[in-house]
């Protein structure tokens, strides 16, 4: 067995156990549906604004930690895992048990870390763009923007994609008048 394989058939038995079935977890579907999804997030200034195609918003619906998970897979590439950062965002979790919602919590925010800062700022301005907001999307947004290790980079490089973001997440009236 090749060292690719052991360590598939390690974390496959690994997560097994979170969702039941060996069997279920199918990630070269799922990677394979966010492969033929937008590669890029990057937002166009005019036009539709860029969401979660329906493949994953079914994958998602399906088995929400298990899309989540296969994000962490050592065959997602950057541009995939971006397009699960924003599913994972703009998907409402009011539905999810606790462990589900944890679990995307901490996949989300391990992507933060993961990702290229750029790359993070152009999942968020397409949250706002596609005017989607919830509780768990602010939260990662404001701590991102304003309280992460690469704030002060971020504020120099793309101040008006900073703006924008903060507003959307806090609103413009609470943003402008904290002096974001």
């Amino acid at each position: 067995m090749t060292t690719r394989a052991t360590q598939r058939a390690a974390a496959t038995s690994a997560v097994a156990p979170l969702f039941g079935t060996a069997a279920a977890l199918d990630h070269r579907t799922l990677l394979a549906a966010v492969a033929t999804s937008t590669p890029a997030i990057r937002q166009p200034r005019r036009g539709a604004p860029i969401t979660p195609d329906a493949q994953l918003q079914l994958a998602y619906e399906a088995q929400p930690r298990f899309f989540a998970l296969a994000a962490l897979s050592p065959s997602a590439t950057d541009s995939q895992r971006a397009q699960i950062l924003l599913a994972l965002l703009a998907s409402s979790r009011q539905t999810l048990d606790p462990a589900a919602r944890s679990t995307c919590e901490r996949v989300a925010d391990l992507l933060v870390e993961a990702l290229d800062a750029s790359t993070v700022v152009d999942v968020l301005l397409a949250l706002r763009r596609a005017r989607t907001n919830h509780r768990h999307a602010t939260r990662l947004a404001v701590r991102f923007t304003l309280a992460g290790d690469r704030a002060e980079d971020l504020v120099v490089l793309r101040p008006r994609a900073v703006r924008d973001i903060v507003e959307h997440a806090l609103g413009a009236r609470v943003a402008r008048a904290a002096g974001a």
